[in-house]
């Protein structure tokens, strides 16, 4: 071969590995970020996203504020597929849970817990973000009562108890219940809200007694509504799940009705015979998040939460930055976050006892 056409044929196989080398390198550079596209593409999905509202702005309707004129916050967190808007028409498809808190206006810990929750869920590290549906939405009323949280009493502006002003078993009470079912505009606020998003589970928050406050028993409702086997055998379902909860709970909670207590026009009666959410009122067990002495691994709360998460890790919280947790404390507030996230667990199915939860992840 002479020198000139080896030239050439060294030439030429220069220029083709030059060509494969560039060929490799771009592929190589597009599958890299294609790989980076998806997997920020799936951090945007997967990641919670939250929007702050009223009632008011929500509904379109000015009226629905408290008497002397506040609105009432909402902070709504979507779980999953980020991609739909977390309102209008698109988010009705998606699964809603409801949780509130400050009906009672001169109950602050209840309000500062949903505050605490709702802020948990919008940074993914709650068990709440791990409900066994690939999408769902969570909204979190901190304040229902907002005139009796600025003047720290129980009713609000008019003297009426709230949670004896809706619309099932009204005026049995021996608290104030107004002229009328849903005679307040706060609990108007909350009837319309319901009327725009429907509910799979709602609990409301209250304190300071430890009972979990399950929705009256059909033979308290009687001729109040047109019940129907279905809906009874729905009712036994969620009181069997509410049973549970009690039991997790454990440390001398009890679980009563609306009726039993003699608190007609209550939110959790509404909510569920009237709405079709599973529902019930959670009582805090006291004014104080933190206490000293904390569950062990005899109590019932251990043995009822162990299939789930570590119980280390779920008594590990010493101070939300307070500096109210001491060193061997117990953050009641991850308590209470459990029995929340069991009840919704098994409200998802639709009888309200046969979902299983999934194992949650508690943040370190």
């Amino acid at each position: 071969m002479s020198p000139y056409i080896f030239a050439r044929y060294r030439f030429f196989m220069q220029f083709i590995l030059g060509l494969l080398l560039f060929v490799a390198i771009a592929w190589s550079s597009a599958y890299v970020l294609t790989r980076s596209k998806l997997r920020l593409a799936a951090q945007a999905i997967s990641k919670p996203i939250s929007v702050m509202t009223t009632i008011d702005r929500l509904t379109a309707n000015s009226r629905l504020r408290s008497l002397e004129g506040r609105s009432i916050d909402l902070i709504q967190v979507r779980i999953g597929d980020s991609s739909h808007q977390t309102s209008g028409k698109s988010a009705e498809a998606t699964t809603r849970f409801l949780i509130q808190g400050g009906l009672h206006g001169d109950e602050k810990l209840p309000q500062k817990f949903v505050l605490w929750l709702a802020s948990r869920v919008a940074r993914g590290e709650s068990a709440l973000n791990h409900l066994p549906l690939d999408r769902y939405d969570i909204d979190f009323i901190p304040t229902a009562n907002p005139d009796g949280d600025a003047a720290n009493t129980r009713s609000n502006k008019a003297g009426i108890n709230l949670n004896r002003n809706f619309g099932v078993l009204w005026g049995y009470s021996r608290e104030n219940p107004g002229q009328e079912s849903f005679s307040e505009p706060e609990t108007k606020a909350l009837e319309a809200l319901f009327q725009k998003r429907t509910y799979a589970a709602a609990v409301d928050i209250h304190g300071y007694i430890k009972w979990l406050v399950a929705p009256s028993a059909p033979n308290y409702i009687g001729s109040d509504l047109d019940l129907g086997s279905a809906r009874v055998s729905r009712y036994k379902k969620w009181i069997q799940t509410l049973s549970r909860i009690t039991d997790f709970l454990g440390g001398g909670y009890k679980l009563q009705t609306a009726g039993s207590l003699g608190d007609g026009g209550a939110f959790e009666d509404w909510a569920f015979w009237k709405a079709g959410a599973f529902s019930f009122c959670l009582e805090l067990a006291s004014a104080e998040r933190f206490s000293e002495v904390g569950y062990s691994s005899s109590t019932p709360a251990f043995k009822a939460f162990a299939p789930f998460a570590n119980f280390s890790k779920l008594t590990a919280l010493r101070s939300s930055g307070d500096g109210s947790g001491g060193k061997n404390s117990i953050d009641h507030f991850q308590t209470y976050e459990h029995a929340i996230f069991m009840a919704f667990s098994e409200a998802i199915s639709g009888s309200g006892n046969t979902a299983k939860p999934r194992r949650p992840v508690i943040a370190e």
